[in-house]
């Protein structure tokens, strides 16, 4: 496993943290929703059997006092039906909300994927730049060998090529010798002949 998987999962694992701390924040909502809705069918209910009593009759003591359960019941179902239009309008919002992070963290999951895909690339052109420099290297190498080897080569040359110019002169100046022994030989020729 390479780091940059590693680094890849490990943002993952961070964003589907963040992601997890934003939706418990709707759990409430969700909760509360549930309890309005358990209270209203509750109370639904206790309307029911009020309207149930009332309508079959009883003295009128019982009548007030069923008219009296059934006001408040009314005033409570008023206030649940209240608290239930708060919880709806939070619940679209937290909807909304939550569908706008989820659209986020697709962004962010695409332009991931695309870094990823981009870190993969660099990761291969390196790979390439590292044997083309080890390629330059080794042609540095051979290259410099080869210098090496040529200035032997010429160090040798420019010895031989002084040790033959010092052996030429040695020769001229030995013939120069020997032409002014034969001129000296023919000088003394002619003046012996001339006597």
């Amino acid at each position: 496993m390479t780091a940059s998987t590693s680094d890849f999962r490990t943002v993952i694992l961070q964003n589907l943290q963040r992601r997890n701390r934003r939706c418990a924040q709707f759990e409430r909502v969700f909760q509360s929703y549930t309890a309005l809705s358990d209270s209203l069918n509750y109370l639904v209910v206790q309307n029911s059997k009020l309207r149930q009593q009332k309508g079959g009759g009883g003295n009128g003591e019982s009548g007030n006092v069923n008219n009296e359960a059934a006001e408040e019941l009314k005033k409570e179902l008023d206030r649940v039906y209240r608290l239930k239009a708060i919880n709806d309008q939070q619940l679209i919002e937290a909807k909304n909300q939550l569908a706008e992070l989820e659209k986020q963290l697709n962004q962010i999951s695409l332009e991931r994927d695309k870094h990823f895909a981009r870190v993969l690339e660099i990761e291969e052109e390196l790979k390439q730049a590292k044997i083309t420099v080890d390629e330059v290297k080794a042609d540095h190498q051979l290259i410099s060998d080869e210098h090496m080897a040529l200035q032997a080569i010429c160090n040798k040359l420019e010895h031989d090529y002084l040790k033959a110019n010092n052996e030429r002169n040695e020769l001229i100046e030995r013939l120069k010798g020997y032409k002014m022994q034969e001129i000296e030989m023919i000088n003394q020729s002619n003046e012996v002949e001339n006597e």
